[in-house]
């Protein structure tokens, strides 16, 4: 088997420290606390973590300079700021010094899971073989037989979800991403840029996404676009409804990754 992705918590807070230990063993990682900046920075080079959890509030070393040391020791480790409200300016402010990304507290599961999924995923030089981290990634590139950039369409207006997908497709080196946080934008953008696949979301702010799935169909383009469904229900005949109203496949979120990308490798293989 695969080695787990290890996160590395530097939490101060007992309670809090084994709240996110026991969330991210459930959700398959393997995981290490520190309870200050110290023991962070000596653990790293030894843990080799794939993504470290960091909150603002430490004991003697504050957060914000464990972010700037941690990312001297290692500049390409994923660093997620965790923070209450009352500090989330300086939060926003840590990702100009190189954080991958913030956790307000309190935060749901999903939202732990979306953001430490798309820090694990992220592509680094080295393989997982070389630097003994978590589980490789596929790694196949997809292209047309010409070797231009192939186009995905992501029309979704939870950033989240956006991000997480983002750093997924950076895993195939021939594709670029579009996104829209508005189905009439989408659609807009459909148009304008004929993307190769859409993946598209069915809860929208302007737009339930079955009738932009049907807007999109209705659009003479005879190559079909195909259009994947990603969504967060799947209630009982509404993959076969969504299928019979011409999508090409559907996703559950959140995802799994093995089959985003099969889905993503199929439909562009047509």
């Amino acid at each position: 088997m695969p080695p787990l992705a290890r996160v590395l918590v530097v939490e101060d807070e007992p309670e809090v420290a084994a709240m996110l230990q026991e969330l991210l063993v459930d959700l398959g990682y393997g995981v290490k606390i520190a309870v200050s900046g110290q023991e962070a920075l000596g653990l790293v080079p030894v843990y080799r973590p794939d993504a470290v959890l960091l909150d603002l509030n430490l004991p003697g070393l504050p957060g914000a300079q464990v972010l700037v040391q941690l990312l001297r020791v290692d500049p390409l480790l994923p660093v997620i700021i965790v923070t209450g409200n009352s500090d989330l300016e300086v939060a926003r402010s840590t990702l100009k010094q190189g954080a991958f990304d913030y956790l307000p507290k309190p935060f749901g599961l999903d939202v732990l899971e979306r953001i430490v999924a798309a820090a694990i995923t992220r592509p680094r030089p080295e393989s997982a073989e070389d630097t003994g981290g978590g589980a490789p990634g596929p790694t196949t590139e997809v292209t047309d037989t010409s070797g231009a950039l192939r186009t995905v369409l992501y029309i979704e207006d939870n950033a989240a979800n956006v991000r997480l997908v983002e750093r997924l497709l950076e895993q195939r080196p021939g594709l670029r991403l579009l996104s829209a946080n508005l189905g009439q934008l989408g659609l807009a953008l459909a148009r304008e840029h004929r993307p190769d696949v859409i993946l598209l979301d069915l809860h929208l702010p302007d737009i339930e996404g079955e009738d932009l799935l049907r807007a999109i169909r209705s659009d003479e383009d005879p190559r079909g676009t195909p259009v994947v469904i990603l969504s967060g229900e799947a209630h009982a005949g509404l993959p076969e409804q969504m299928l019979a109203a011409g999508a090409h496949g559907f996703l559950l979120k959140p995802l799994n990754f093995q089959q985003f990308f099969a889905e993503v490798d199929a439909v562009l293989g047509r």
